[in-house]
């Protein structure tokens, strides 16, 4: 993984505090290959591809999963999921990932009812199912400072071949 820009809250990061050119991270804790990589204003997301997800950088709002402190080294999210989740991306401040299921689930800063749960708080540090997604097909995501864009389809379980 290479990476390039600020670094101030270690979202990029054990390194300096800006990156002036691409620079070599090493995560020796990732062991898996990584499958998508989100970042957000001040933290970024790592999804590998067995479906384990870390988180490093500001936890400000809760979106690095209950962590108090700035996280300069990935830490594992580790919730208690029947599902894997195949897909994750970051806002601002929030996150949200989408699970094998079909599920979306959505944590961080809620300012503007961005989180999807009819309701708003100023952070959620727990991921929440949006239940108005439940069992739909999720295309396309976009998630901007105080917004998400969710596109959906009908859902259909994966076949599974004989």
């Amino acid at each position: 993984v290479y990476g390039l820009g600020d670094n101030t809250y270690g979202e990029l990061g054990p390194s300096k505090l800006s990156l002036n050119k691409f620079t070599l991270m090493q995560f020796e804790q990732l062991n898996s290959s990584i499958a998508k990589i989100a970042c957000g204003a001040r933290h970024t997301l790592i999804l590998l591809e067995n479906g384990e997800l870390y988180c490093l950088g500001d936890n400000s709002e809760g979106q690095c999963f209950g962590y108090t402190a700035r996280i300069s080294s990935p830490i594992q999210v580790t919730m208690d999921l029947k599902e894997r989740i195949v897909d994750c991306y970051c806002g601002y401040t929030h996150n949200l990932i989408v699970l094998e299921n079909g599920d979306v689930m959505t944590w961080g800063d809620s300012s503007g009812g961005k989180l999807g749960y009819n309701e708003e708080h100023f952070s959620q540090t727990t991921p929440k199912v949006i239940f108005s997604l439940k069992q739909k097909c999720v295309n396309k995501v976009c998630l901007g400072f105080q917004m998400s864009v969710i596109t959906t389809g009908k859902y259909e379980p994966p076949k599974i071949e004989q």
